[in-house]
């Protein structure tokens, strides 16, 4: 390969990485700067678990490695205009991520999220198919620092892949349901949040109509 090659290859090596890596899942704790946000009560852990069924068989929603093999997410508010924008969600341990759940640290007001079944189109396609895809209204109070939204319920069907394995083709949306499951939330707020103290179970609600603006009501 020359040189030139190797010149012109590289930029495009790191491109592709860097798309990779971004749509990875994470499994982390929230940083020193999100906590200083939450301590003074502008910001909020927000816990959300994903239960996944096919046929009455539980599906372990979060089992790849690539955000994009995965469902995807996208939030929108008040700082985004209520414009969707695609969210890579984080989880705390591998075995919260195995059980579904994955955390966002929102400032207060609403927030908007759309779940879509994983990317099987180009990235521009897909990105826009979020603004079509039901949304489920967050309302985050201030001076929170843990809140649960609920545990979305998601029937789906799967599809089988070339080497045995299974991923989601789609949702059954008609089946889609916000269940509450807040004694397991508050034994992860207790496990691995202990200093937090202030928590509280809002339930996310499904939405329908115009997108809401909700000035964020920041503590003092």
């Amino acid at each position: 390969m020359t040189k030139t090659a190797c010149r012109l290859l590289y930029p495009a090596i790191f491109v592709i990485l860097v798309i990779l890596l971004s749509s990875c899942t994470t499994t982390v704790l929230p940083s020193a700067k999100d906590f200083e946000l939450i301590n003074s009560g502008k910001r909020s852990i927000v816990l959300i678990r994903i239960k996944c069924e096919a046929e009455g068989e539980s599906y372990e929603v979060f089992r790849h490695f690539v955000g994009d093999d995965d469902i995807g997410f996208a939030l929108g508010g008040f700082e985004t205009g209520g414009e969707l924008h695609r969210k890579v969600p984080a989880h705390l341990s591998s075995q919260t991520r195995k059980d579904g759940w994955l955390y966002f640290v929102l400032e207060p007001g609403f927030h908007y999220l759309a779940i879509q079944p994983p990317r099987r189109t180009d990235v521009w396609s897909y990105e826009n198919s979020f603004k079509s895809a039901p949304l489920w209204r967050l309302d985050i109070p201030p001076q929170t620092g843990i809140i649960y939204a609920g545990t979305l319920y998601l029937p789906i069907i799967k599809q089988k892949l070339l080497f045995g394995d299974s991923t989601i083709q789609s949702f059954i949306t008609d089946g889609i349901v916000v269940l509450n499951n807040e004694d397991a939330a508050r034994k992860i707020a207790a496990d691995f949040f202990p200093d937090l103290e202030t928590y509280k179970t809002v339930l996310m609600a499904k939405h329908e109509g115009p997108i809401i603006l909700k000035f964020p009501q920041m503590a003092e």
